[in-house]
C-alpha cells in the first residue's frame, strides 16, 4: 500500500492478522483542509467529515466488520472519553479493505489515541494501535458544526489566510499593522492542543465552551497560562 505504516499487532488469532494500514494521510489532509500544517506525517482531521483508510489482511476473506476506537488524550483528571465507530459488512478484495470513517460533527476536539480492529463473520479478530494517533479540529466547512461559516471568501480570509492586518492605536489614532498569524506552524497547533488538554473532556465538544475555557487558560496568574500581565511600568524586556 502506498504510504502504508508497518503494523504492530496487539492481539490476533492464528487465522487472521493485519499486515499494514494505510491512513492516506496526504489525501485525507487535503480533503480536511489541513494539508497546510507543516508536519506532513501527522493525521490531522476535522470533525463532521469522513476520512478513508486501507487495511491489508494476512489472508483473503469475503467481508469484515471494521471498528475505529478514538480515546481522547487529556492532561487533567476526569472520566476517559472514548468514541467507537463501526462499519459492518465491509467487502474485502484481494485481502484488502477499503473503507471510510464518518466523524460526528459534535466530536470532542483534541488529540486522540487511535485503535483499528477487524472482525470476520467467524469472529476472528485483529487489531492495530496507531502510535501517534490523530488530531481532530473544529470544522467551519461543516454545516452541523458550531463554527460553520457559509461564506467561502470568509473561510479563505479567516481560516486559511496565514497573514493579514490588525488595527493598533487608540480609537482616535489608529492604523493597520501587518501580522503573521502562523496558524499552520506546528508550534501554534501544539500550543493550542496543550491548552485544550487543560479543559475537562465534557466541555470539548462545544466551541463556545472551549473558547470560554481557553480564555481562562491563557491567564498565567491563577491558571498557569501563557500570558503574564505587567503593570509595573518597567518594560525593559519588551515594548510598552
Amino acid at each position: 500500500i502506498s504510504g502504508a505504516v508497518a503494523m504492530p499487532v496487539l492481539a490476533e488469532t492464528d487465522e487472521l492478522s493485519i499486515n499494514e494500514v494505510d491512513f492516506k494521510v496526504y489525501e485525507n489532509r487535503i480533503m480536511h483542509h489541513t494539508d497546510e500544517y507543516d508536519d506532513e506525517e501527522q493525521l490531522i482531521l476535522r470533525r463532521g467529515q469522513n476520512f478513508s483508510v486501507e487495511i491489508a489482511l494476512s489472508q483473503p476473506v469475503k467481508k469484515v466488520d471494521v471498528a475505529f476506537r478514538f480515546t481522547l488524550r487529556k492532561r487533567i483528571g476526569g472520566k476517559r472519553h472514548t468514541l467507537t465507530l463501526i462499519n459492518n459488512n465491509v467487502p474485502v478484495s484481494d485481502s484488502h479493505v477499503q473503507t471510510s470513517v464518518d466523524l460526528p460533527a459534535n466530536m470532542h476536539v483534541g488529540r486522540y489515541s487511535f485503535l483499528v480492529g477487524v472482525r470476520t463473520p467467524s469472529q476472528h479478530m485483529a487489531f492495530f494501535d496507531k502510535d501517534d494517533g490523530c488530531t481532530v479540529l473544529f470544522n467551519p466547512w461543516c454545516k452541523e458544526d458550531d463554527v460553520y461559516m457559509e461564506d467561502q471568501r470568509g473561510l479563505k480570509e479567516y481560516v486559511m489566510n496565514e497573514s493579514g492586518g490588525i488595527w493598533v492605536g487608540s480609537h482616535r489614532r489608529n492604523r493597520p499593522m501587518r501580522w503573521d498569524f502562523g496558524q499552520f506552524d506546528m508550534i501554534s497547533l501544539e500550543t493550542a492542543l496543550f491548552l485544550i488538554e487543560k479543559i475537562p473532556n465534557r466541555f470539548r465538544d462545544q466551541a463556545a465552551l472551549v473558547i470560554r475555557h481557553l480564555s481562562s487558560a491563557l491567564n498565567s496568574e491563577d491558571n498557569n497560562g501563557v500570558l503574564e500581565g505587567n503593570w509595573s511600568g518597567d518594560y525593559a524586556d519588551g515594548r510598552r
